[in-house]
């Protein structure tokens, strides 16, 4: 196999995630050309320009050449695994309206009539096709697919899932927003809402179900179907320490 070294640095990105101290960070695999610190780039809806290169052993570096793997940091937001790099921030306007849109279009059904994870058994006891309505926001886009590709496993003929939205990186504002709007329950798996947005979500009465472990999530969203959802432990948040 061959690559030029020369051009318009193109990639993959094989891995991404919200990084606390560091902001958005993808594992991208350099394809062709060359990758240098400063280089404006697209990776799906996310742009921005290269702050940082680490490489596969830690360090930090100035270029990335083709078949080289490296952490990017400076991205606008955290990119889907597959995406390719471009040096065009308008190409990242576009996808990012054509993914609302998408996204909009996508929860119109699940808008009317939908049901939260609490209430999805009474519908099946009814005798009715209940729809499951989740907003599901995940650490790292491997554990996003892996969640939702193990909840659809779990729809049959009296229950349907509807995926409102797929996101990773933390419980927003906006999903609470969307979850009061489509009746849907948000699944969180290795991340959690912040205060205010745990205020938000009480206020309003949406339910937010955290996880670590897909096990656990699995059983218990299959539990609800079955009408054997175990009482819910709440956390008590006492109080937050900000540096």
């Amino acid at each position: 196999l061959r690559a030029n070294p020369t051009g318009r640095a193109r990639g993959v990105v094989l891995e991404a995630h919200l990084d606390v101290g560091r902001g958005p960070v993808a594992t991208v695999l350099v394809q062709r050309g060359i990758l240098k610190v400063g280089d404006p780039l697209v990776a799906g809806a996310a742009w921005g320009r290269v702050r940082a290169l680490i490489n596969d052993k830690g360090e930090q570096v100035k270029e990335a050449g083709p078949s080289t793997p490296v952490q990017v940091l400076g991205l606008s937001d955290v990119a889907d695994a597959g995406d390719d790099e471009r040096t065009a921030a308008k190409v990242a306007e576009q996808r990012e309206h054509y993914q609302r849109v998408a996204s909009i279009s996508g929860s119109a059904s699940a808008v009317h009539g939908g049901a939260k994870l609490e209430d999805i058994f009474s519908q099946i006891q009814a005798g009715e096709v209940a729809t499951l309505n989740l907003i599901v926001k995940a650490d790292v886009t491997g554990s996003l697919e892996a969640v939702v590709s193990s909840l659809k496993k779990l729809e049959r003929d009296e229950v349907k899932l509807s995926f409102v939205r797929q996101g990773v990186g933390g419980i927003l504002k906006s999903d609470i927003e969307l979850a009061m709007a489509s009746n849907a329950t948000i699944i969180g798996f290795n991340v959690r809402p912040d205060r205010q947005v745990r205020e938000l979500a009480e206020n309003e009465d949406v339910e937010i179900r955290t996880y670590e472990v897909i096990y656990h999530l699995i059983e218990e969203v299959e539990a609800a179907m079955f009408g054997t959802l175990a009482p819910e432990f709440e956390e008590l948040v006492i109080d937050a320490a900000e540096d």
